[in-house]
This record gives structure tokens, sequence and C-alpha cells, in this order.
């Protein structure tokens, strides 16, 4: 007969093996627990060692400028009117608020996080490895392993420095941007100071039309004119309100224009100081072909995609070299009860792939960059001769018009008005000095409008047209 306690004793008595799987988890639990803690102040080591946000290795030639602030800037608020308004100050409205500026200052930013990602360390690998779990009744073999790979050839220097000349050119292409938002804002401050011109112009003609037909009134009233030259004299007065009209609705729509590089909103319309200077001004075209060459963004920004292309280069010839990886570990050996270590390197051998086609292709873009130097260069060229051209247009017609036609023609103007208030000269021949005048003012209004706006055009170096479509590089 069987004991009951044996029995029950049996029953609660661990199976077999119960005791060693025990001591296996225990003493497995304490090996990644160390290895996990090897790792975290491995990771922390690194950081440590690691370059921040712009802190890498510095690039001789390299000037390394401010981080630029890209958050997205406060709603526009129109400032309230006041006596007037600046240049300076509508520059600085423009700058302030223009999309292309925020959309090639955050170009900028984000480059600048892809050279501090190019610059940052292979992060190590940690690993567990066991092996003939219950050979003899034991916990087999159990194994923590780290793996690090190790870039060789400088590659993470390069690349961050390729990285970094991707930012300086994108910085050149930010100063585009922003010539082009002062060459609008000018052009536009110029149009709408000639436009204002233009209606005070044809304010003081209207007076002057009103007073003729006064004149003629009288005359008529005298019995020394027909109803005619009454007729003729308020029809030449309607023209000239009618040019009148037409000055405002030109002068609405230019300040419209500007206020579109200005804030994108409808601006209230104040007066802007006329701060264009009376005398003509003079410019040389072998003197603005140097400047361009030496003060052009755009050149600069071709002269920096050839700096690029060579850092690409340079990464790419590095390519050549294979890089190691490094391998270790420890093995806690439970069949014959002790403690091994584990090392090893891995180096791929370069028989087939030695980046012979990136080499190619990176040596082409190099190539393409030099080129693309050349024809910035001649495409400034070119578009100089154009401006230049109308420059020279502007200048002789504003000189002809200042020097010898106007002087005459409101001389004539005003013998003939003080004729036909004696009675000497009929209307038709007043009609005529008067139409004369206001052809010959506003000829002269327009060519000064197109001289300045186009000595604006070529002081900005030939930027304009800020908001056409971006020319920014597709982000990777």
């Amino acid at each position: 007969m069987v004991n009951t306690t044996t029995r029950h004793n049996l029953a609660l008595r661990p199976p077999l093996g119960y005791h060693w799987l025990r001591q296996c988890c225990a003493r497995l639990s304490i090996t990644i627990a160390i290895f996990l803690l090897i790792a975290v102040i491995s990771s922390l080591a690194s950081a440590q060692s690691n370059p921040g946000p712009g802190q890498g290795p510095a690039i001789p030639g390299l000037r390394r400028l401010p981080a630029v602030e890209t958050a997205a800037a406060p709603p526009f608020e129109v400032p309230a009117p006041k006596p007037s308004v600046s240049l300076v100050e509508l520059e600085q409205m423009a700058l302030a608020h223009h999309p292309a500026v925020q959309e090639a200052a955050a170009a900028v930013e984000a480059a600048r996080g892809r050279a501090v990602q190019a610059g940052l360390r292979q992060n190590p690998s940690i690993g567990y490895e066991g092996t003939d779990i219950g050979e003899e009744g034991t916990a087999g073999k159990h194994a923590g392993i780290v793996q690090q790979q190790i870039l060789t050839g400088g590659k993470r220097t390069l690349a961050q420095q390729a990285a970094e000349r991707e930012v300086f050119q994108l910085q050149q292409q930010l100063n585009t941007v922003t010539q082009r938002v002062s060459g609008d804002v000018r052009m536009g401050y110029y149009d709408v100071i000639f436009s204002q011109r233009r209606i005070d112009i044809s304010r003081q003609l209207s007076k002057i039309a009103d007073t003729i037909v006064d004149v003629a009134r009288r005359r008529l009233e005298a019995k020394d004119v027909s109803s005619v030259d009454l007729l003729q004299s308020q029809a030449e007065a309607h023209r000239i309100a009618l040019q009148l009209t037409e000055s405002e609705i030109q002068y609405r729509a230019a300040w419209r224009r500007l206020a579109s590089v200005v804030s994108g909103v409808e601006m209230t319309q104040v007066p802007l100081v006329d701060e264009v200077p009376p005398a003509l001004p003079r410019l040389n075209f072998n003197g603005a072909v140097t400047r361009l060459r030496a003060e052009s963004p755009e050149m600069a920004t071709a002269e920096a995609g050839v700096e690029r292309a060579r850092a690409q280069l340079r990464l790419a010839e590095a390519g050549r070299y294979p890089n190691v990886t490094l391998r270790g570990g420890v093995q806690k050996n439970y069949v014959s009860d002790n403690t091994q270590g584990e090392i090893g390197i891995m180096l791929p051998l370069q028989l087939y792939d030695r980046n012979q086609g990136a080499i190619q292709e990176a040596d082409a873009q190099l190539l393409a960059a030099e080129r693309e130097v050349d024809r910035v260069d001649r495409q400034l060229q070119q578009r100089l001769a154009v401006a230049f051209q109308q420059y020279d247009l502007a200048y002789s017609r504003a000189e002809r018009y200042a020097r010898d036609i106007l002087p005459r023609v409101r001389q004539a103007r005003e013998l003939i008005e003080r004729g036909y208030s004696q009675g000497e000269f009929r209307y038709d021949e007043l009609l005529i000095a008067q139409r004369s005048v206001v052809q010959a003012d506003l000829d002269y209004i327009s060519a000064l409008n197109q001289l300045w706006q186009t000595v604006a055009l070529i002081d900005n170096l030939l930027l304009s047209e800020s908001l056409a479509d971006p020319t920014l590089p597709p982000m990777p």
C-alpha cells in the first residue's frame, strides 16, 4: 500500500531540469541587463563626442552663417495711415512678409538639418544569441554581442562638408531672392511716384483748362469770339479731365502692384516720400559689368555650386575604400561552466563595386557646374545689354525733353495764352499749344519713369520678379 504522504510529496516535486532552467533564466536576465547598460553608456559617450547643430568640422573658405529662423510669420497687419511712407520702410515690410524669402529661408534650414545628419556617427548594434540550450541538462551557451561599423576614408567628414557646401549655395539663393524683392519694391516705388506726378500735372492742366474756359466765356459775352471757341475750350477741358481720370487709374494700379510685393493684401493708399533726385542718373556699362560679376548673388550661387560639386566628387572617391565592421561579445558556457570572449572584423572585398559609377557621375556634375558659371556670366552680360539699351533710350529722351523740348513748349504756351487773352491769337492756336505742353509733360514723366525703373533694375543687379516661380532645387 502506497503511503498517501509519499504520493503527495511526489506530486509536488518539480519536473526534471526545473532548477537548471530557473538558474539559466536568472543568469540570462543578468547578462542582458549588463549588455544593455554597456550599450547605453556607449551611446551617451558617442552623443557627447558628436557635433551639434551648426558645430561640425570647419571647412576652409566657408563662412558659417547664423541659423535662419523659419517660423511662420505672423499675419500681416496693414499699418495705420500716416503722412508718408519711405522706400526703406517699404523694403523692410516686404522682406519681413514675402513668401519667397520665407521659402528660401526654409530651404536653407532644411539643408542645415541635412548637414547635421551627415556628420553624425554610426550607431552601434547590440544583440543576444543563445545556443545548445538543454545540452546535458544545462542552460547551454548564451552570448551578448556588440557590433560597430567604422567609416573609412574620412567619409563622414566629407559628407558633412558636401552638405555644408549645399547650405552655402542655398544661402546665396536666399540672397538672390532677397535682392529680387528689393528690386520689385524699388521699381514699384518709382512707378507709384511717377504715377503721382502724372496726377499732379494733370490737375494743374485741368485748372489751366478751366481758366481758358472762363476766358472764352468772357470773350464770348464781349462778342470777341464765337460760340465755337467756347465749345472747343470746354471739350479740351473735358479731355484733360479724362486724362486726369486715367492718371488716377494708373496710380491705383501701380499702388496695387506695389502692395502685392510689400504685403500681399490691400494696403491703404498713402503718399510716398518722393526721394527721386532731380538730376538724371548717369551709369557706365563697363563699371556695371564689373560690379555685376563681383556682387551678383546669381554668380555667387553658380560658384558655390562648383564647390559643392567638388565636395561631392571627393566623397564619391572616398567610396572606393571599404568600411570596416567590428564585432565583439562575451559568452557564458553552462555546459563547460566557463566564460568565453568573442571578437571579429568584417571587410568587404572591392572586387566589382569600387564606386566607379558614382565617381563618374560626380565628375560630370563638376564639369556641368563649371560650365554653369560661364553660362550665368554670359546671361548676366546679355541681360545687362538689354537693360542698358532701355536705360540709354530713356536717358536720351528724358535729357532731350528736360533741356530742349519742355522749356520751349512752355514758353510758347505762355506767349500764346497772353496773346489769346488780348485777341492776338485764335483759339485753335491756343489749343495746339496747350496740347503740346500736355503731351510733352506726360512724355517726360514716362521717360523718367522708365529711366528710374531701369536704373533700379541695374543697381539691383538685374534682379526682380520675386513672385515668379521659385528656382530653388528640388528637395531630396
